[in-house]
């Protein structure tokens, strides 16, 4: 059997399946693997889809089926395409009007089909949003808009907005991710999802030296509307991609200035401290809604600015009403954070020697139950959670003994570091992200780092939280008056870009003043298993005088232990 939803135009035997492996054959005919089954079923925010021109901060309940016609390098879904059998255990059932009762428990908007490539789950799609129409409640997608033109017109009649993922201008890019189409095509469905008056936003990945593709676009895009907004994503290399296809922040935003010379309404991802994640008039320049970075491919609404018409008179195309969104969603649900996680997850099993997918499957399938989500964002906010984070996988995958010399380790280098820092004096530490307007939460692991390692943390001193997500101001800044700034995560390369923003700011502190400005390492990371190398780096950095950790000899032991962690996982299933 041929099945025509896109141009793979897959034939399927009995028993078999296609390359997004979501449809199968059984007697003779085609038929959805998971149908109305979900992984991802709960509320969120619409910026974290994202959509940003619509119904602005209303809530919407999100569904994510399995499987992509896609195989993107560094996709930051590909736990959910690459291999969808390993977690389908976890998948959720509901019928169309069991997600229409979700959506009225949780004073949603309607629904939005997201995380993976929705038209995988065509006829799950096509039932679940005429269910909701009928009701009067709204539909939407974000999709690769790699489906065949037919398809896409039998799902426009019940969708309200569509959100296009592009991942460049050209068929090379295309072929690189084995995608069934050229890129006219998806230009082509563009254009259909337009004249159809449907509200579109377009995305589009930003691979370093390829700013021309995403101009090109921008001028394209303009031939139908300068209106739709278009979101860049800075590429982040997920998934062991190239680290050299990252592009630096700086040439990030100097592109959304590019493409404003053919689009009204440019906006930049995956870079915190970015300005333009917010919408501001094209005309006069006034800021008109702010937002702040949330994740991968996410931003928020701060509540503090919003707007519609800038007072020269100019209107935002915005539909719909603004909410203020005060709901605070969990860490790890809620747009691309869950593919996040479980990449995470997978990733500190293969550390620790496990790689039977029978194993992994396992653990992948008790960490999406009940309410392991929100555990590990509390395992993962302190040096303790994370001990008891590894004992947990141990006990998951029945391999607790083989992990007792690490959790050792950690335990004996968190004592020694306690007694070492206790009668000294803490210095005023900030941790920030990329930017010094965007501090770390106080409950993330730098910050409990920092503290353990004798730093007298200011992070604990402010509002700035997940729930309040707005940006420091200056003033806030710099009555913080840290010693030290401990820098990280995505969009900084080194202290003179963090310094750049300093001075641009006018910002005075002494850690600015005397250069006490520190990139973290990549190779020390705060997150993930080597964590306890991070927190040696934090104190041989807040107290040099004292504490003089060989990072180079605890990396080799480190990696000794993992090494035989991992013989002995071998050992143990032969």
């Amino acid at each position: 059997m041929e099945c025509q939803i896109c141009g793979h135009f897959c034939q399927i035997s009995e028993g078999k399946t296609g390359k997004c492996r979501m449809q199968t054959c059984a007697n003779g005919i085609l038929h959805e693997r998971f149908a109305d089954k979900y992984l991802a079923l709960w509320p969120s925010a619409i910026e974290t889809v994202p959509f940003l021109h619509y119904t602005p901060g209303g809530r919407y309940l999100l569904l994510s089926t399995l499987g992509c016609n896609l195989s993107c390098p560094g996709c930051v879904s590909h736990m959910l395409v690459d291999d969808p059998d390993l977690i389908a255990g976890a998948l959720l059932k509901a019928d169309p009007d069991e997600i229409l009762n979700q959506v009225r428990d949780h004073s949603c908007l309607g629904v939005i089909f997201c995380l993976n490539e929705p038209s995988v789950s065509f006829h799950t799609l096509i039932n679940t949003a005429k269910t909701l129409k009928k009701e009067g409640l709204l539909v939407g997608c974000a999709s690769n808009g790699c489906m065949e033109s037919p398809v896409l017109r039998q799902i426009l009649p019940y969708l309200d907005m569509v959100n296009i993922g592009m991942k460049g201008l050209s068929d090379d890019v295309y072929r690189t991710c084995g995608s069934p189409c050229g890129v006219k095509q998806v230009l082509d469905n563009i254009k259909i999802i337009h004249d159809t008056r449907i509200h579109l936003e377009v995305s589009v990945v930003f691979e370093a030296r390829r700013e021309h593709e995403i101009t090109n676009l921008a001028r394209h895009l303009s031939y139908l509307s300068a209106e739709i907004p278009l979101h860049i994503m800075r590429f982040i290399p997920f998934n062991g991609a190239d680290n050299d296809c990252e592009p630096a922040p700086d040439d990030a935003e100097k592109l959304v200035t590019q493409c404003k010379t053919w689009l009204n309404w440019v906006y930049l991802f995956n870079t915190p401290g970015t300005y333009n994640l917010s919408s501001y008039c094209p005309d006069c320049k006034t800021l008109l809604i702010e937002r702040t970075f949330y994740g991968p491919m996410g931003a928020r609404l701060t509540n503090r600015i919003y707007q519609s018409e800038c007072t020269c008179g100019r209107t935002i195309p915005v539909f719909g009403e603004y909410y203020r969104n005060d709901g605070y969603e969990p860490r790890f649900r809620g747009g691309y954070r869950t593919s996040v996680l479980l990449d995470m997850v997978s990733g500190t099993l293969n550390q620790l020697g496990i790689y039977d997918k029978k194993v992994v499957s396992r653990v992948l399938v008790q960490i999406l139950s009940g309410d392991w989500l929100e555990k590990l964002q509390t395992f993962f906010a302190t040096p303790e959670g994370y001990i008891e984070y590894i004992r947990t996988l141990g006990q998951f995958a029945d391999t607790q003994d083989l992990v007792h010399p690490l959790l050792g380790f950690y335990t004996e280098r968190l004592e020694q570091i306690t007694k070492f820092v206790t009668n000294l004096r803490h210095p005023r530490v900030f941790c920030a992200l990329s930017h010094p307007y965007l501090a770390s939460y106080p409950d993330k692991m730098e910050v409990a780092l920092a503290a353990r390692a004798g730093g007298d943390v200011l992070n604990y001193q402010i509002s700035y939280t997940e729930s309040r997500p707005h940006p420091l101001s200056r003033e806030e800044f710099m009555a913080l008056q840290p010693e030290i700034i401990l820098c990280l995560g995505m969009g900084i390369s080194d202290t003179s870009d963090f310094l750049h923003h300093c001075h641009i700011e006018g910002l005075l502190a002494p850690a600015i003043e005397t250069e006490q400005v520190y990139c973290i390492p990549k190779k020390y990371p705060v997150s993930g298993i080597r964590w306890i190398l991070a927190l040696e780096y934090f104190a041989n950095l807040l107290h040099p005088e004292i504490i003089r950790f060989s990072l180079e000899e605890d990396e080799k032991y480190l990696n000794t232990l993992l090494n035989d962690i991992q013989t002995n996982q071998t050992n143990t299933r032969i």
